[in-house]
């Protein structure tokens, strides 16, 4: 069986009409928990990004003037059509994007 080149994964949740989901991604490179919730000004998600492996997360903006934490810091997001993106690490990460009028 070939390995994967590119050791890249795309975190991308499409809520519609959900307020919630949770569940556990299988990957060519392992296992990938996610789990995120949508308030009105608030879009939390929780995932991991297996071991030597990277991330791209695209979350939607709650509204207005996004502000985007990854682990309780700061982040800046680049935005991309309705989302913001940002590049992450292997790992366990919590992501927040606020937004404010």
């Amino acid at each position: 069986m070939a390995r994967p080149q590119k050791k890249n994964l795309l975190i991308e949740p499409r809520p519609g009409d959900l307020t919630h989901a949770e569940g556990t991604v299988v990957t060519e490179l392992g296992l990938v928990p996610v789990a995120w919730k949508r308030e009105a000004a608030a879009f939390t998600i929780a995932f991991s990004v297996p071991p030597g492996a990277t991330a791209t997360l695209r979350v939607p903006p709650p509204g207005p003037n996004p502000q985007l934490s990854l682990n309780g810091k700061p982040a800046v997001a680049r935005p991309t059509g309705r989302y913001l993106e940002l590049d992450v690490s292997a790992g366990k990460h919590i992501g927040v994007v606020t937004s404010t009028p």
